[in-house]
Formats: structure tokens, C-alpha cells, sequence
């Protein structure tokens, strides 16, 4: 079963989906005049530092509000409240350049290092969740796709090396 979502409040199979694989697909979460303002907003702020290299940029909400938007956008914000609750914190916003064929960022573990949350628990609590929102075309091998391991987020073994 495919983990995808529908915008909006979080509903009970896809609480199971979450749970099960770690994450949520939600196509068409943006317009696709809210993906255009963003993709300008993207350009604006990686072109002057080049674009053929992986890059992340930090919090270019602050001053682009297509970015803004997206960190309360009514797709994705009620199934945030209903996985964390009323009282989270947003820790970082990136805006991420990785262009297609390109290694850099790698395959990780959010939250290893000093924070293993694997080791707070058994199972592992949801004490972490990041929202992405991938403005360009992911649908074929090599284009800068996410990967993600299903069942990942709460396994007590050690991320492989390899």
C-alpha cells in the first residue's frame, strides 16, 4: 500500500499508514500556482550562489512569503497537529538544492548523532517529523528523489554504513 494521503485533517488509515511506514505522501499538497511562486522564490535565493551543487539555504521564509505559506498550509498543517498535538516547535526550515545526479546528502538518519531517539524507547516515540514539500519532478531515478526507508523510524538497529 502506497503511503499516500489526501490534503487536509489526518484520517484514521492514513494515522495507520504513518505509523506503519514512517511518513505520508500528499500529491497535489500545493496549487500549481503556489508550486510556481516557490520554485521563483527557490531561484531567487540559490541562483546568485550557483546551481550546480547540492546547497541548502535556511529560513527563506523570513523573507519570501511563498515559503512562508508552506509553514502552516492547510494541506499539511492539520495532520501535524494530529501526529504532534498542539504544542511542537518548528527547528529549521531548508530550502534544498539538489539537483539531478548528484550525491550529495547522502542517505541518513534524522535524529542520530547525540540525538538517537531509538534509544528513548520501545517502540521509538514520534518526538521528531519533517515536512517536505518537492517542488520538481521526482518521478524517474536520479532526479534528486527523496528515499525513504519504510519502518525506519522506529527500528532499533543501527543505520547500515553501506
Amino acid at each position: 500500500m502506497p503511503p499516500l494521503a489526501k490534503p487536509g485533517p489526518l484520517t484514521d488509515r492514513e494515522r495507520f499508514i504513518f505509523e506503519a511506514t514512517g511518513y505520508l505522501v500528499i500529491p497535489n499538497a500545493l496549487s500549481p500556482d503556489e508550486v510556481e511562486a516557490c520554485m521563483a522564490a527557490s531561484r531567487r535565493a540559490h541562483e546568485p550562489l550557483g546551481t550546480g551543487q547540492w546547497r541548502q539555504i535556511g529560513h527563506l521564509h523570513e523573507s519570501e512569503p511563498a515559503i512562508e505559506a508552506l509553514l502552516d498550509h492547510p494541506a499539511v498543517l492539520p495532520k501535524i497537529r494530529a501526529l504532534m498535538g498542539d504544542y511542537f516547535i518548528i527547528q529549521s526550515t531548508w530550502c534544498t538544492l539538489q539537483p539531478a545526479k548528484t550525491k550529495a546528502g547522502r542517505y541518513h538518519q534524522d535524529g542520530s548523532g547525540v540525538y538517537e531517539f531509538r534509544r528513548l524507547a520501545v517502540p521509538t516515540p514520534l518526538v521528531q517529523l519533517r515536512v517536505g514539500y518537492y517542488l520538481t519532478d521526482q518521478s524517474r531515478p536520479d532526479m534528486g528523489n527523496m528515499v525513504m526507508v519504510p519502518g525506519s523510524h522506529t527500528t532499533q538497529t543501527t543505520l547500515p554504513k553501506d
